[in-house]
């Protein structure tokens, strides 16, 4: 796992591979609540077919207005848990905090079932409504890598 910091726009990119954009979002997420993307159609529309590559999940993100927010991936069962206030995993080579950055890490793709942008204190057990609206713009890609 490596992560790179990393923005948006007209600075400076980070170092990710960017070979197919499977997002360009950007949305105004509530104090305590959180956006999620669905990853599984946008990776099965790709066309990675060679045994010899697995897909590099990457993204970048920044957050144009409000406090630093949160990007992981999950699955949508325990998206599902998130909803209903219990615990969810998160896979653990995506995960990014801030205001901006990026990620990759050779990830199984039947791991990559959403991603999650979070507006809440992570060390929180409960929702947290004393922050302000976080409007954060997010690309995701998928890259070819060899396995070596």
């Amino acid at each position: 796992m490596w992560l790179t910091p990393g923005c948006l726009g007209d600075r400076s990119p980070p170092d990710i591979p960017r070979e197919t954009q499977i997002l360009d979002e950007e949305a105004t997420i509530e104090p305590g609540a959180y956006q999620a993307w669905s990853l599984t159609e946008r990776i099965d529309s790709t066309s990675f077919t060679s045994n010899d590559e697995t897909p590099t999940f990457s993204y970048e993100f920044v957050v144009n207005e409000g406090p630093a927010v949160s990007l992981a991936a999950t699955t949508t069962e325990d998206l599902d848990r998130r909803r209903e206030g219990g615990e969810s995993r998160i896979w653990g080579g995506t995960r990014t905090e801030g205001k901006r950055g990026g990620t990759s890490e050779r990830i199984p793709t039947g791991y990559l079932e959403v991603l999650v942008a979070d507006n809440q204190d992570l060390d929180s057990q409960t929702q947290t409504s004393d922050r302000d609206p976080a409007t954060v713009h997010v690309q995701a890609y998928l890259s070819r890598t060899e396995q070596n």
